[in-house]
């Protein structure tokens, strides 16, 4: 009875229709069936019961009697229900989730420094794996390791989303070799407090910063905001900060991935937005000039790149938001920038005769998290019209207009799996309703009838899903 039950038990997992796993299903038990057939041939003393599946695979059952060592379990069909689970559980752990906040926008959650770790911790956990950048997983001088958290900066992650780029990670029991690019703007006191971090995180952590550099030049960051309310900025000496990196990645230094440190005006700031921004509220006004700096450098050089402002501390103030106060504590960002990039992926082409055999592309992705209304980014967009599940959450609003329902607009109900999650702990029900593979209407109170879609109709109603 124990080989019956566990016969059954395979047959049934074997009628899912998993996508990446029903190869692995047919193999195995087309495998199992002449391994079993030729025991049986050769007199193995077994009851054989022959059945077949729906799948048209024939599947066998034995029934072991007399002798008593023939009551363990078969050797050869213990071997393919290994194999069996362990197709089913791959599909599960590489179940992939992007999570998108975007900088310098005013987001809700993700708009201060860490602020976004709680919601990024929540869906990693129902998530094999989940691809995000360094505005959500940066908390200035915190930081919380996630596992099977991929750190990507945007430009990248931009890429991956759109079919350019693949990612691929780093080999187990290594490390980035990270290297440092300092703003030659930063003056000799707050340049050392950061020179200091590096020695802490090699000394405490253990983690290979390779060494620094400083620009022969001040880079020159000035602040903006953009009609929407967003920040934005410019930069004066782009080419000072781009020749700096180059020579960190080339050899004997070797980098794998890039720390910027660039100088911020504290006179370009606006007192009032300052303050209001310290209070829980506005918009970070280095953000967008962070943004422009980390993707010139990840564009230009193809390699893993975070930013973190050098800025003039501030006084204390004991009525600091809880959301801005990692932001309060001692002189610089850059710990929590060089902890992600020691574990960030590499970038290859996403180009099958080019795409090394470890990498993954945009195919791997199932499902995109964004914020209510910044539905508009290039990675959004672009999984969108994969057919991807997108989730917008309602309660993380931005500065930008950017709705679901001017995404439907833009690219059309057809396109991806569209849903608005009230907060992100009901996103991550979600999520892991989408990797149960349970249909997501049937969640709700009510559930529509099946269609029928006359032949040659089947553009007019989309399916549900």
């Amino acid at each position: 009875m124990r080989h019956e039950s566990q016969t059954a038990s395979a047959a049934n997992g074997m009628r899912r229709d998993s996508a990446r796993g029903s190869l692995a299903y047919t193999a195995a038990w087309a495998s199992l069936s002449g391994s079993m057939n030729s025991r049986c041939r050769r007199g193995d003393r077994r009851l054989c019961r022959h059945a077949d599946l729906s799948s048209g695979t024939r599947a066998v059952a034995c029934t072991a009697f007399g002798n008593k060592r023939d009551k363990s379990r078969h050797p050869a069909l213990l071997r393919h229900r290994r194999l069996l689970l362990k197709g089913s559980a791959t599909a599960a752990d590489n179940y992939t989730t992007v999570m998108v906040v975007p900088t310098g926008v005013g987001a809700s959650i993700g708009g201060y420094a860490g602020d976004a770790l709680p919601a990024a911790r929540l869906l990693a956990a129902v998530s094999g794996r989940l691809i995000t950048h360094p505005n959500v997983l940066n908390g200035a001088m915190l930081y919380w390791p996630i596992d099977n958290a991929w750190y990507v900066e945007g430009y990248a992650l931009d890429r991956f989303c759109a079919g350019d780029w693949a990612l691929r990670p780093i080999p187990h029991g290594t490390r980035n070799r990270v290297g440092v690019v300092f703003d030659g703007g930063i003056e000799a006191d707050l340049l050392q407090r950061h020179i200091q971090v590096c020695d802490a995180v090699r000394a405490t952590l253990g983690l290979s910063v390779a060494g620094y550099t400083v620009t022969r030049q001040p880079v020159g960051v000035h602040l903006g905001t953009a009609d929407s309310g967003a920040s934005t900025g410019s930069v004066t000496r782009p080419e000072a900060l781009l020749e700096a990196a180059a020579a960190l990645r080339r050899p004997p230094h070797a980098c794998d991935a890039l720390a910027l440190v660039c100088r911020f005006p504290g006179d370009e700031e606006d007192p009032q937005k300052l303050t209001a921004y310290r209070q829980g509220q506005g918009v970070d006004s280095v953000g967008g000039a962070e943004a422009l700096l980390s993707h010139w450098v990840t564009r230009e050089l193809q390699v893993p790149c975070a930013h973190a402002p050098a800025l003039d501390p501030l006084g204390v103030d004991a009525s600091i938001s809880p959301k801005a106060a990692a932001e309060e504590l001692g002189y610089t960002f850059l710990p929590s920038v060089l902890v992600g990039l020691s574990r960030a992926p590499r970038f290859c082409s996403a180009s099958a005769p080019h795409r090394p055999a470890d990498a993954i592309g945009c195919e791997a992705v199932d499902a995109i998290v964004a914020p209510y209304d910044a539905c508009g980014g290039e990675a959004v967009r672009a999984l969108y019209r994969q057919g991807k599940l997108v989730i917008a959450v309602r309660e993380n609003t931005t500065c930008l207009p950017q709705t679901p329902e001017w995404l439907e607009a833009q690219d059309g109900t057809r396109s991806g799996t569209l849903r608005v999650a009230r907060s992100y702990a009901e996103a991550a029900g979600l999520i892991a309703a989408h990797r149960a593979g349970i249909f997501l209407p049937a969640l709700t109170a009510t559930v529509e009838r099946t269609p029928r879609i006359p032949i040659g109709q089947e553009h007019l109603s989309p399916p549900a899903r």
